[in-house]
Order: C-alpha cells, then structure tokens, then sequence
C-alpha cells in the first residue's frame, strides 16, 4: 500500500502572464534555454512555461522541498541524480547550461522536474510535467506525488524483521490496519493540500484538481520487488521509474498484498495496480476479502474480486493515471 496523489494545474490567462525574470539558479535555466529570443509567440510560450514552472519551484521550496533527482527537456536527461545528493539544484542548472546547445534551446516540448522529500510519516517522490503543446482540455502542468510509509522500510535488508513487525502492528487485526491507514491517509491529504495551497499562492490559476487515492501493488505472479523496480519509465507512478534509494522504502507496499492474502484482511477503497504500477482493478466501498479468492494470492494469476471495476488491461483506463506525467 502507498499513496498517490495527483495535481492538474490550469494556469489562468497564460498568454498575459507578466514575465519576471527567475530568481537563483533558475535565472542561468531561462537564460540558456529562451537564448534571449522572445519575439515569436512560439517563444512567448516557451518564457510562460518556465516561468510558471519556476513558480511552482518557489512554491515548493516553502515546504522545504528543494532535492532535485532528474531535470528533463523533451524526454532528454540533463541532470540525473544517481548518488543521492542532498539541495542539487544548483548542480543540476550548471549541468543542464553545459549540456544544451545554442540551436536548440529557444524550443521545447515538454520539461519535467522529478524531486524527493521525506518527513515523519512517508519518503515523497514527485514529478512535475510542464507541456508548452498540449490537447485541448488538458492542464498543461501536471504534478504526480507518491508517498512511501517510512515506518516499514527495509532496514539492513532484513526481510523477515520487516514482515514480523507488519504482522505484529498494522496486521495484528482489521481493525488495526483500518484506523493505521486512515492515520497515515489524513497526514498524505494533509501534505498533498499544503502543496496545492503553496502552488495556488504562487500561480494564478483557472483551476486546479486534486485527487489522493490509496494504491495496493498485486504483483505479477512470481515477480519480485527488483524486477518491478527497474526502471519501468512508461509506468504512472514515479516510484516505478528506477530512482536511486527507493527500493528499501518500497519493499513493504510489495509485501502488502500478500500479507492482506494471509491473514483474510477486508480490503475497500482503494486501486490494485500491478507490479509495472498499471491499474487493474477498483475496489469501492463495498470491499472484499482477501482469502476467499485469487485475488491477492501472489501464487496465482490475478482474477478481478467480485464487483471491482476493472481497469487498464481488464476494462478502462485508470482516471488521472493515462500515462501523461
């Protein structure tokens, strides 16, 4: 079980937008990247974009957020934090000036933002997507945030120390796991509208759209934790994007299904992804149990529980989840 989050932002009046020049590091990314050239309404555009993008930074920096793991332009790594640095974006901005040529940095398609952040309850993995050429009816910035439950990563790689304190705590009952999840689902709300309030003080906006949902991984039969953590960049969800430092966080919420399978857990309000982050399923209020079927039995190929909706390869595609970020 993890927590997803999802922000849709539709600034307001972009093409009015008045450009003030970035402040800090984002002053030399601008710089590089427009060449000086904002004659073009193409290139108007490309002003707009990271300058709202840089609000969006400024926003975030309030909440303390400021680790950069990857800086793209156009699907192309400029920066890419595979040591774990801590307060990089300086790093990232010079990385990024070195690496861009002159012919191609007045344009771009897309640019997206991946940061981490951590407090007392979760390990934060976010992306930020800014899209200069987007559909009709689609926000042109989007933000993906995952939360990882600090409370039950891998220490030393300990497995069965793990797993006997997931028994003994959230699993020892129903009731148990019921109010822990809510415990740690009002703190992920809390995090994911301190954001949207911080992007909304620096954003004017249209509108923004906030969803949360709980997400629990039912792995591929015989997959395990490594396989479904190696880089899967066409997956929705960040943390399936191989990131450095997330697989010993992420261990339990692989674990998590299995456990609800073994001790017959009722399982409700929440979205089954596989082990890739894909949808499969729904499962609204009317719930199930876990032991009465093969729906959570890891030595078993998945079959839908009885009256979830069936998503991705099963039926629709999971809303919000398209694979836009």
């Amino acid at each position: 079980m993890y927590f997803s989050g999802h922000l849709k932002i539709d600034p307001a009046s972009r093409t009015d937008l008045v450009a003030e020049p970035p402040s800090s590091a984002f002053l030399k990314f601008l710089n590089v990247l427009v060449a000086g050239q904002l004659s073009t309404k193409e290139e108007h555009e490309t002003f707009t974009a990271i300058t709202i993008l840089q609000q969006i930074h400024v926003a975030l920096k309030r909440l303390g957020i400021d680790n950069i793991v990857r800086l793209t332009k156009d699907d192309i790594d400029f920066y890419y934090d595979s040591e774990g640095k801590k307060e990089d974006l300086k790093e990232a901005i010079e990385q990024f000036e070195l690496g861009i040529d002159a012919m191609e940095s007045g344009v771009f398609q897309s640019l997206e933002l991946v940061l981490e952040h951590e407090d007392e309850d979760f390990s934060y993995l976010m992306e930020i997507r800014v899209a200069r050429i987007h559909p009709v009816g689609e926000c042109p910035i989007q933000f993906h945030l995952n939360g990882l439950i600090k409370d039950y990563a891998l220490v030393e790689g300990d497995e069965a120390k793990l797993l006997t304190k997931m028994k003994e705590e959230a699993f020892s009952d129903q009731e148990s796991l019921d109010q822990y999840l809510a415990k740690k689902e009002r703190r992920f709300e809390t995090y994911l509208s301190a954001i949207d309030m911080e992007i909304k003080k620096a954003i004017r906006c249209d509108a923004i759209t906030m969803e949360l949902k709980r997400k629990m991984v039912r792995p591929h039969r015989g997959q395990s934790v490594t396989q479904g953590l190696t880089s899967r960049r066409g997956s929705p969800e960040p943390i399936y994007h191989g990131y450095p430092g997330f697989a010993s966080t992420f261990f339990y919420a692989w674990m998590w299904s299995e456990l609800c399978f073994s001790h017959n857990m009722f399982c409700r309000d929440l979205t089954l992804v596989d082990g890739d982050g894909h949808g499969l399923a729904e499962i609204g209020s009317v719930g199930f149990s876990a032991g009465d079927g093969p729906a959570l039995d890891p030595k078993q190929d998945f079959m839908l529980p009885e009256g979830a909706l069936p998503l991705g390869v099963f039926g629709i595609e999971e809303m919000g989840d398209s694979g836009s970020l």
